[in-house]
């Protein structure tokens, strides 16, 4: 996986620059002309005049020198401390940003101002304070209150705004239009996956909304993901995005659940179970680490809790039904989870009678 320093950022085919566009026609109209050697001499040529520094090592400190001064200018303002935000801070807090935090609760700001973070009083503070707000909450609900209240009386022009919770579409497009009718920025950027990803930068991030807002918070973004791809004003595309992912992870946790349910009932050590499937071409980290979870009949503090994986579910089963798109296999998902909720409730409190 790319680290921080190699995050990638990708934008839509609709996005692509002129510049791009202009390179590839180039190429295309010198295709197949190769020189004595089979090289193919005609790149030079086909790629357009640029100032390039004869000395690397020189462009390079010029690059990291930019880059440094760059982030002490922008000040970043984070509503939103719960394990996912308060790893994003931390980690921005470590690439030498100046971030202005706010959460409901102060034991929160509290641990991150002793990392370095200024806590404010109000999250009205932190919107006037920053040139970027970003917003993380794990309840979306919460994330939608703290607009209402906070952001959308506060925000002024040329202020960007990037909404990092999982929020609706629908909710996203309102959030876009009330900012841009008061000249701010928005840009819905969704993460795809768990806090642990995020600590080891190995998350991906989907974003769309305003283009320029996109490009400052790169430097943002390549602390803490992987790769961020851009789908241009498409508000909503990322959002949907991010539901279409979250199905996709719950069926996918349903499915090695039963696996290695009936694998159990049948007498099969669950660990073979994992060895032989690793070695098949059907296998992937994800795939290994899902089944080490299910094994374990746990969820670790570092994966997505099976509360939000059951909201997901149901949430994409009413995108389903305003579609009038029938997913069956989604829908028998979202009984397993119930069903095994259940079941653990009801061996919970067996556990504890049998304590008395």
């Amino acid at each position: 996986m790319l680290g921080s320093s190699q995050s990638k950022s990708i934008a839509s085919k609709s996005e692509e620059p002129e510049g791009k566009k202009d390179l590839a026609s180039n190429l295309s109209s010198q295709e197949g002309k190769f020189d004595d050697s089979g090289s193919l001499s005609f790149l030079e040529s086909a790629i357009p005049d640029r100032n390039i520094s004869q000395n690397p090592s020189t462009s390079r400190a010029a690059t990291e020198e930019g880059e440094s001064a760059r982030k002490e200018k922008l000040l970043i303002g984070f509503l939103g401390l719960d394990k996912m935000g308060s790893i994003i801070v931390q980690r921005l807090i470590n690439n030498g940003f100046s971030v202005f935090i706010w959460d409901y609760s102060k034991c929160k700001t509290e641990e991150l101002s002793v990392a370095g973070a200024t806590a404010l009083d109000g999250a009205s503070h932190v919107i006037t304070s920053a040139d970027i707000i970003m917003s993380c909450f794990d309840d979306p609900a919460i994330a939608g209150r703290v607009f209402d209240q906070y952001v959308n009386p506060f925000i002024k022009e040329e202020k960007g705004f990037v909404e990092l919770s999982r929020i609706d579409n629908l909710e996203s497009k309102c959030h876009y239009d009330e900012i841009k009718a008061k000249g701010g920025r928005y840009l819905e950027a969704q993460l795809l996956g768990s806090p642990n990803e995020v600590e080891n930068s190995t998350i991906s991030l989907v974003c769309a909304g305003d283009n320029s807002l996109w490009e400052e918070s790169h430097v943002i973004f390549e602390c803490f993901v992987s790769v961020d791809f851009f789908y241009g004003q498409k508000v909503g595309y990322a959002t949907n995005m991010s539901c279409i992912y979250q199905q996709y992870y719950g069926i996918c946790l349903a499915g090695w659940a039963e696996t290695l349910s009936l694998a159990k009932k049948l007498g099969i050590k669950l660990s073979d179970v994992l060895k032989v499937v690793s070695t098949t071409k059907k296998c992937s980290p994800f795939i290994v680490e899902m089944g080490e979870k299910c094994s374990e009949l746990l969820f670790e503090e570092d994966s997505q809790a099976l509360e939000t994986v059951k909201l997901d579910i149901n949430h994409a089963l009413l995108k389903s039904d305003l579609c009038k798109h029938p997913m069956p296999i989604t829908a028998i998902v979202k009984e397993i989870f119930k069903t095994g909720n259940e079941s653990k409730k009801a061996e919970d409190k067996k556990f504890l009678e049998s304590k008395k």
